[in-house]
């Protein structure tokens, strides 16, 4: 049978052992919070960085940090979601940019299809088209052709982020 010094001192003891425990899931936790504030921070400069490339016009740079915030920091939620938006807008205003260039592109290519088209129709009732011109026509449909696929399939992007972000907006005011 136990005495009463026994008895105390394993109460001593397992209330040693339970503060031991207490103290190690409090570092534990500790530990962890910090560990998730450290990647909240790191995934906000990420974000930042993006905004700062976006600013810029570096497009191509913002979305290699976004990319960057998606694989290292999985567990950053509200980064990753703000991330996701301004991806949308990088795509955005990179396929507005290109659009502006191809546009331009296509306008000249249609001018010189045009221009070439009358010159060689000229050529075939007087019936002196050359093969060098025939080929350079062709040449320059294909030019034409291809500037105009461009133009419609960057036309079809920005119209699907538009209706996409119009999509995100109507979901988050429902949430």
């Amino acid at each position: 049978m136990l005495n009463f010094a026994d008895k105390k001192e394993d109460m001593e003891r397992r209330m040693r052992n339970t503060l031991y425990i207490a103290s190690a899931l409090f570092i534990a936790l500790m530990t962890v919070a910090s560990c998730g504030s450290s990647e909240d921070t790191e995934a906000l400069r990420l974000l930042d960085e993006a905004k700062e490339y976006l600013e810029q016009g570096r497009y191509p740079m913002a979305l290699q940090s976004i990319d960057s915030l998606r694989r290292m920091y999985p567990k950053a939620i509200e980064a990753r979601k703000e991330a996701l938006g301004l991806q949308q807008e990088i795509e955005l205003k990179s396929a507005q940019e290109e659009l502006e260039k191809v546009d331009k592109l296509l306008e000249r290519a249609k001018a010189e299809f045009d221009s070439l088209a009358n010159v060689v129709e000229a050529h075939k009732k007087a019936l002196i088209a050359t093969p060098e011109e025939l080929t350079d026509l062709t040449l320059k449909r294909i030019e034409r052709d291809s500037m105009q696929t461009k133009f419609e399939v960057l036309c079809a992007k920005i119209h699907w982020i538009h209706t996409k972000q119009k999509n995100d907006k109507k979901n988050s005011i429902r949430q």
